[in-house]
């Protein structure tokens, strides 16, 4: 797990959540879904696309609200950039409930809801804000 990674896991768990690994290299570690890493290519089908840029992690607050406490989260590369590939599915085939989460050029996490127009906000006050405390 990168920095990005373990920095977001840690920050979320801080705050309360539960975090489970969704991404896809996480699905197809192991058993049968393991074949998948032998393909060259995945087929262009929606399904795989979506296989493809599942988001990193699976998000949960047992003790709030669920329409508050669940959600996906999606690691930013660069900044606060997603491929446009990985925008539109997103977009298309995720609830608004997905999480980008990256670092500002202070490496401080920020976060952002997809499809937001806002700027990001540091993390812990985007999920301050969520869980309404």
């Amino acid at each position: 797990m990168d920095d990005l990674s373990q920095r977001t896991v840690k920050s979320l768990k801080n705050a309360g959540f539960e975090v489970q690994p969704t991404s896809f290299s996480d699905i197809t570690s192991t058993g049968e879904m393991s074949r998948i890493r032998e393909y060259d290519e995945l087929p262009s089908s929606d399904s795989a696309q979506i296989l493809r840029y599942f988001p990193d992690f699976f998000a949960v607050h047992h003790s709030a609200p669920p329409e508050r406490g669940i959600f996906f989260v999606a690691l930013a590369n660069d900044g606060m950039t997603l491929t446009k590939e990985a925008q539109d599915i997103y977009q298309r085939y995720f609830p608004r409930d997905l999480l980008i989460v990256g670092q500002n050029p202070r490496q401080e996490l920020v976060a952002i809801w997809v499809g937001s127009r806002d700027a990001p906000k540091p993390l812990d006050q985007v999920i301050r804000e969520r869980l309404q405390i």
